[in-house]
């Protein structure tokens, strides 16, 4: 007298691959997604406690803890816990202002005129012949018979 209501789960991507033997199961179960005990699990249970090997036993006892809600609750925090924390805005802005801060200033090109010409100035001083000869000449160049007559 009751209904019955079958779920297929087809857990490919693409949902492309035909299904080829599958499982029905019936229950009456609040938690109708618990399909049981995995094949290799229900094998090494059928076992006795003392007949099992050590790696059987930490099989059992994996599959146990990935059954328990807490223990999945407390192994999601932790592996959130290790993701790297998200870039701050604040520090990333200030980053990039040292960057900017630190960055080569260009010369200015009057300066850079301006430098050169000390440069000279301080080279001709060192040489007072030079600085005589210049003298001289600029006298006469500037003067008034010299350049009446050019």
């Amino acid at each position: 007298g009751g209904a019955l209501e079958i779920t297929i789960i087809c857990r490919y991507s693409d949902g492309e691959y035909p299904l080829g033997k599958f499982r029905v199961f019936a229950t009456d179960s609040a938690d109708p997604l618990n399909l049981g005990l995995p094949a290799s699990v229900a094998g090494i249970l059928s076992k006795a406690p003392s007949a099992r090997s050590e790696e059987e036993s930490s099989m059992i006892s994996e599959w146990y803890k990935f059954q328990d809600p807490d223990y999945l609750t407390k192994r999601f925090a932790w592996i959130k816990a290790q993701r790297p924390l998200p870039l701050d805005e604040k520090m990333e802005q200030l980053k990039m202002a040292l960057t900017w801060a630190e960055r080569a200033v260009p010369d200015d090109p009057p300066i850079v005129q301006l430098r050169s010409d000390v440069y000279y100035s301080v080279e001709q001083v060192a040489n007072r012949r030079l600085t005589g000869a210049q003298d001289l000449t600029w006298a006469l160049i500037n003067n008034s018979a010299f350049i009446f007559n050019h």
